[in-house]
């Protein structure tokens, strides 16, 4: 059971550090309502899961091993009758477009701010 909560634990830290996010570290005894990392800028919360093998997992590599060159990246889609679709990306790839969204809206504020002139007396 250590093992197992050691790799959560681990996997939490890593999704907080990547997607520029902040872990919750409430104790899960504390019965709060609680997901395990929070991405305030983004209103993203995650729940971090790690077991030993996941189905979907055994599919993105498929995708990855058939169409993906070295710099392409995979996702996959999946969707059950009825419900919504959902997309599986790499953590890396998700981190980096959100701190390339991050970055824009730094440019944007700082190019649509209004500039302070400074006139001679």
């Amino acid at each position: 059971m250590a093992k197992r909560s050691r790799r959560w634990s681990a996997l939490e830290t890593v999704c907080a550090e990547k997607l520029g996010g902040i872990r919750d570290r409430t104790a899960w005894f504390a019965f709060v309502k609680r997901c395990d990392v929070v991405v305030p800028d983004f209103d993203l919360k995650i729940d971090a899961k790690a077991y030993a093998r996941f189905r979907h997992h055994r599919l993105f590599e498929t995708i990855e091993q058939k169409y993906c060159d070295d710099n392409e990246h995979a996702v996959l889609v999946t969707r059950e009758p009825g419900k919504r679709a959902l997309a599986t990306v790499e953590l890396e790839l998700l981190g980096q477009l959100l701190n390339r969204i991050r970055k824009e809206n730094r440019q944007n504020e700082i190019t649509s701010s209004p500039r302070k002139v400074d006139r001679p007396h």
